[in-house]
């Protein structure tokens, strides 16, 4: 009974494209002997960026694979753009251009190429990652183009609005965007056109205009 061809994988389920190779790699087998390890290795080695792997039996004659992806929020640039998580897991290829409208992370030059799947451990990843927060829940992506944060000096970080540098500086972010949303309403009337750069690492703000 156990061998009978009814139960022998004929159909592969996922909630997401599989490879041609992980589904012949089930079809055929006995789900009494289905190597559910040895899938679940096989899919990780691929994607290695995947969050979750779940591979379930669906007797008589069915495997379904449900996997948790990881949601990237911005692109990190060192030797090519990758795709990055709030975990700091790579969730794309390296790519010699950038991803359109996302944000680029410019963190530092890293010696080693960045992979699908690796995690990344750098105070100024976790920097930028928590200004990007702090820029969100003031609205300042609604009100602005922000399409870089420099975290590469963590004493002078900066984020570029525009064709406006942003000196903000390595803490204090929430207050420090405070005084730049007053600055921006109040004495610059959301006018960035004329402005170079905005320090914010001081008491007050200072604001150097184009020659």
């Amino acid at each position: 009974m156990l061998a009978s061809s009814i139960f022998t994988v004929r159909h592969v389920h996922a909630n997401v494209p599989l490879e041609e190779s992980i589904v012949m790699r089930l079809r055929g087998v006995s789900l009494f002997h289905l190597p559910a390890k040895n899938i679940y290795a096989y899919v990780r080695a691929i994607h290695p960026e995947y969050k979750e792997i779940h591979i379930t039996k669906e007797f008589p004659s069915a495997v379904r694979i449900d996997v948790k992806t990881r949601k990237p929020f911005a692109q990190l640039t060192s030797q090519g753009f990758c795709l990055i998580d709030k975990e700091g897991v790579i969730t794309s290829d390296p790519s010699s251009q950038p991803f359109q409208n996302i944000i680029i992370l410019e963190v530092a030059d890293y010696h080693f190429r960045l992979r699908r799947g690796m995690r990344l451990k750098d105070t100024r990843l976790s920097a930028a990652i928590f200004l990007y927060d702090e820029l969100n829940r003031h609205k300042l992506f609604k009100k602005f183009s922000v399409a870089t944060i420099n975290t590469t000096q963590p004493q002078s970080l900066y984020f570029m609005m525009g064709d406006t540098k942003v000196i903000i500086g390595k803490d204090e972010f929430s207050r420090k965007l405070y005084i730049l949303e007053n600055l921006l309403k109040e004495q610059l009337k959301n006018d960035l056109s004329l402005v170079e750069y905005i320090d914010l690492r001081y008491k007050k703000a200072y604001v150097g205009y184009r020659r």
